[in-house]
């Protein structure tokens, strides 16, 4: 859905483009239009779906920093091998949702099928008089959540392991350790890592300041040879460790 950098161009395009169309949308879309144009995609009458077919979309007028981060999300989700599709014209319903969107269906629920919904709020804290401090959320429909969880077959719960903190040294290897913190998580480790971008320093402080067992650390060298450095911070104990030894190593 954009940011404040790229919106406001887009907002223009969609604004003329409803304009032309006027008579054929419902009364509500036709106040939206000069007011808050962006909901009007998100109405559900058949007839202002139809106008939207050739709408200006949002994905088209992204400005660089929130078309990488679009890009960055799909390859997080390829790489985890979650199957999703791209919906050129969902916005949900909250004015303040920054750059991205999105839903989680579930296909045995029929048409209302969204189990749960939500997005980036990159200027909601600031706004209610917070630091400048982005943020992301969720909400899930409890109801519909079981709904869609019948007749599946529910794994008994994981017996929780130790704690990690993957450390990543180097851009590159951001997405191996997202893919590995994900299949440590399901195997019952309570496992992070950094999200901000800061130096290797200030994530093992990190690290420390939570008291995990152990730091895995990916730089350069471990991409090169497809694993990562294990530390034992208990007592400070380092080795390399193949990527697909991880798990086994940890239970030893």
């Amino acid at each position: 859905v954009g940011c404040s950098t790229c919106r406001p161009d887009y907002r223009k395009k969609l604004i003329k483009y409803l304009t032309e169309y006027q008579e054929e949308l419902c009364d509500l879309c036709v106040r939206r239009t000069a007011s808050n144009p962006l909901r009007v995609l998100d109405c559900k009458n058949p007839g202002c779906r139809a106008v939207l077919v050739n709408a200006p979309k949002p994905a088209e007028y992204l400005c660089d920093e929130c078309d990488a981060h679009f890009r960055e999300v799909q390859g997080l989700l390829e790489a985890l091998a979650i199957p999703f599709s791209v919906k050129p014209f969902l916005v949900r319903g909250l004015d303040y949702y920054t750059s991205i969107v999105f839903e989680v269906s579930g296909p045995s629920l029929g048409a209302q099928d969204t189990v749960a919904g939500g997005g980036r709020y990159d200027t909601l804290i600031e706004e209610l008089g917070g630091p400048d401090l982005g943020a992301s959320g969720f909400s899930i429909g409890l109801e519909r959540l079981l709904l869609g969880l019948a007749g599946s077959e529910i794994p008994d719960p994981i017996p929780p392991l130790g704690s990690l903190y993957l450390v990543t040294v180097s851009p590159e290897a951001f997405r191996s350790n997202f893919v590995l913190l994900s299949t440590l998580r399901r195997e019952g480790f309570s496992a992070i890592m950094d999200y901000q971008g800061r130096s290797m320093k200030a994530q093992m402080r990190e690290a420390n300041r939570r008291g995990v067992d152990y730091v895995l650390i990916r730089g350069e060298d471990e991409m090169a040879n497809g694993g990562v450095k294990l530390k034992n911070m208990k007592n400070g104990e380092e080795r390399f460790v193949l990527e697909e030894e991880v798990s086994e190593k940890l239970k030893d």
